[in-house]
């Protein structure tokens, strides 16, 4: 393993500098002289045998402290780790002999030192390509194998490049959004990325005004979402083809400011925390918020109507998070049928054209599809789609919720 340490750190006498947050870390001598050491190329055991000699003390020992120090460095995402070719193909090979998937590492990107829009934007997309190629990869190779076998090979590799280009595209708006807003409020090089497989995560400062908080969080779903808003204004004026995947992919993050997720839960935290900022600063509310509390205390209450209140309270908290969670579970699943279906259709009408196909329920139009040869068209009816995504979705939340209660009823061992 060779370790790395990201851009934002830096070494200044004997500290060490984590300059997104703006934090300070004490480092002794030979912790100073090993990060000094790092240069991205050599490997641990190399620069514990370095200083072995520098220092003369058993390697060993020195091997072990320093891997006890780039543990903890790592654990605070101060230090990276590069794994070689070979270290990664050995990791995957004793997974599958041992039936355990390997642990991920997870990889610090800090942004250019800069609050240019369009640089950050190309870094962030950039970053989302790399940390979703693996996955891309695999599923161009089936598509394009899918599409040489049923004699669709251009038409179905272009489709799914539009669906990654589409995908990783409203990613980097997602995640740009939060960090363009980020460094309005904090400045230049505020605020980092962690890479785990696919997954981005950006880890910032606190902010001192709620109001800067819910401005960050809120402003990661809305821009893809004002993308999806217009390509659907586009699509009222001048159907495209494959304009309902981009408006379901960049649209999808608008779901985030009305169902549970992390940008949410900051969003409800920093809006909580602002109002008990602002009655703690009211005199007036703080002069008669003794006497009114006194007054609507009862003079006696029992101990069942306090075990009542607490039932009551959990039951209802219970309730609410058990319907918010059926709602996302049932509108994801929603979502994946209606896009499964459309790439079924899509193939269909494709393998067999011509194709003239008009979906409804009753007197209401779903969509319209109609393929001749290697071009086809598709025109989805907005009211009768809603209506088919909010049934789905409905659905989807019943057999989640069913599920829930039967796992519930099952009685659990002693």
């Amino acid at each position: 393993m060779i370790p790395v340490l990201p851009t934002g750190v830096v070494v200044h006498g004997d500290s060490l500098e984590d300059q997104a947050l703006l934090q300070h870390y004490p480092l002794n001598s030979t912790a100073r002289e090993f990060l000094i050491l790092i240069d991205g190329r050599r490997s641990l055991a190399s620069i514990a045998e370095q200083l072995a000699e520098r220092y003369r003390q058993p390697r060993e020992v020195l091997l072990r402290d320093l891997s006890g120090l780039c543990q903890e460095l790592y654990r605070h995402s101060l230090l990276n780790w590069h794994e070689t070719w070979l270290q990664r193909g050995t990791r995957w090979l004793l997974a599958l002999r041992t039936r355990r998937l390997p642990t991920p590492y997870t990889w610090r990107s800090d942004p250019p030192r800069s609050k240019n829009t369009l640089l950050l934007l190309g870094w962030l997309c950039l970053e989302v390509w790399r940390a979703w190629l693996p996955v891309l990869s695999a599923g161009l190779l089936v598509a394009t194998v899918t599409g040489a076998l049923l004699a669709i090979f251009p038409q179905l590799t272009l489709a799914y490049l539009a669906l990654a280009l589409s995908l990783t595209l409203s990613i980097s708006l997602h995640e740009g959004g939060h960090l363009l807003v980020l460094r309005h409020y904090c400045g230049a090089g505020s605020g980092f990325f962690l890479r785990t497989g696919p997954l981005l995560r950006l880890v910032r400062p606190p902010l001192e005004r709620p109001a800067a908080e819910i401005a960050v969080n809120v402003a990661g779903p809305l821009l893809p979402g004002c993308v999806a808003l217009l390509a659907l204004v586009w699509h009222l004026f001048h159907a495209w083809p494959l304009d309902w995947m981009v408006i379901t992919l960049f649209g999808v993050h608008l779901l985030q400011l009305v169902l549970p997720n992390p940008d949410l839960n900051d969003i409800l935290r920093a809006w909580h925390s602002g109002r008990r900022r602002r009655e703690m600063l009211d005199p007036m509310a703080q002069a008669l918020l003794p006497s009114v509390e006194h007054e609507r205390r009862p003079l006696l209450m029992s101990r069942n109507s306090l075990t009542e209140t607490a039932t009551q309270q959990r039951f209802t908290g219970t309730f609410i998070r058990s319907t918010v969670a059926g709602i996302f579970i049932g509108a994801v699943m929603a979502l994946l049928i209606t896009l499964l279906g459309f790439l079924g259709i899509l193939l269909y009408g494709l393998i067999n054209a011509p194709q003239d196909i008009h979906l409804k329920i009753l007197s209401l139009k779903i969509f319209d599809f109609t393929s001749q040869g290697t071009s086809f068209s598709f025109q989805m009816h907005i009211q009768g789609a809603v209506i088919v995504l909010g049934l789905l979705t409905l659905l989807a939340a019943c057999v989640f919720w069913m599920l829930r209660g039967v796992h519930r009823l099952r009685p659990r061992p002693s």
